[in-house]
């Protein structure tokens, strides 16, 4: 029998974004994709286009769907843009685990406060990571060991 589930589902919940990464396939206000060499072009701040929170709800429900048909929990990537921008991010974590779909949250982890850490979690978070590659005192990748090593020893 051929395993008929996808490795992973990747959630984009938005395009607004906190950072400009070099990597980044998400497309800035024009439409156009950011290439590292050329201007940077600030991503658009409000929310434009996106899934409304029924909507996603409505996605989620269609992943359970398909992950019971093929038998097993397939894993869940909650991503953008940056995810943390979104009101209704706890909302969508909740339902994501009231369906007991295994998931974790991809982020840049800014904006991020130590009340919102303890919502995220109340609502089903348990996986988060950090792209530590996205910060701003990251941008020459040349560097990355030491960069990382003066932040750290900066605290």
């Amino acid at each position: 029998m051929v395993n008929c589930k996808p490795f992973f589902i990747e959630l984009e919940l938005t395009y607004r974004c906190s950072q400009q990464c070099f990597y980044c396939h998400n497309p800035p206000r024009e439409g156009k994709f950011h290439l590292a060499k050329e201007i940077s072009i600030p991503r658009v701040a409000t929310e434009t286009n996106e899934l409304s929170t029924k909507g996603w709800l409505s996605v989620i429900d269609e992943i359970k769907k398909m992950d019971e048909s093929c038998n097993g929990i397939m894993d869940i990537v909650i991503t953008g843009g940056e995810p943390l921008l979104r009101s209704d991010l706890e909302k969508i974590l909740h339902h994501i685990s009231k369906q007991k779909l295994r998931h974790m949250l991809l982020t840049n982890r800014e904006p991020i406060s130590d009340d919102r850490i303890i919502s995220l979690k109340d609502n089903g978070l348990e996986i988060i990571r950090i792209n530590l590659t996205s910060h701003k005192y990251l941008s020459d990748l040349s560097n990355l060991d030491i960069n990382i090593k003066n932040e750290i020893s900066k605290r």
